[in-house]
């Protein structure tokens, strides 16, 4: 199966897509220079709609860490927080992009006491009775921990954050 992220709060947080991606038009990607192959599209596809096209100028940038509503409705039975308010954390985290999650999470702090930031294993075999939770101040939050979170073989894992 595959690894779930979410950060967990009393407050409603705001998702923050990769800045480096746009989802184009047909029309608009050739507007904006890219070669296509125009024969990929059938005749009856409206070259106006919105979102038939991902871009990125890098593809590194396409790992970017984004924050988003959770819209695959079965990760839903894999959230174990009490928190109200959840938000999926996608890409691929590593050393080279981990301040921007935990910018994300310090922001987030700031305008509550607390917030989780959860690590889940999805697998319907798999449902422990049992997750590890750390506290961790606000200060003491650095990308090295967040990783250390991350790349841990645990399963279920909180990193409960406070001010």
């Amino acid at each position: 199966m595959s690894r779930f992220l979410y950060v967990a709060s009393d407050h409603q947080m705001e998702e923050q897509p990769n800045p480096y991606v746009e989802v184009l038009s047909i029309n608009e990607a050739i507007e904006k220079g890219l070669e296509l192959e125009l024969d990929m599209f059938n005749q009856s596809v409206d070259r106006d709609k919105p979102g038939v096209i991902l871009w990125v100028e890098d593809e590194e940038k396409l790992e970017v860490p984004e924050f988003c509503d959770i819209e695959n409705k079965e990760y839903y039975d894999e959230i174990i927080t009490k928190k109200p308010y959840c938000i999926e954390v996608q890409g691929n985290i590593r050393e080279s992009n981990a301040d921007i999650v935990v910018s994300y999470i310090k922001k987030n702090v700031e305008k509550g006491q607390e917030l989780e930031f959860w690590k889940v294993w999805l697998d319907e075999e798999i449902r422990p009775d049992f997750h590890d939770i750390e506290l961790i101040s606000i200060n003491d939050l650095t990308n090295e921990k967040l990783l250390e979170v991350i790349n841990s073989q645990t399963y279920p894992m909180c990193l409960r954050i406070y001010k």
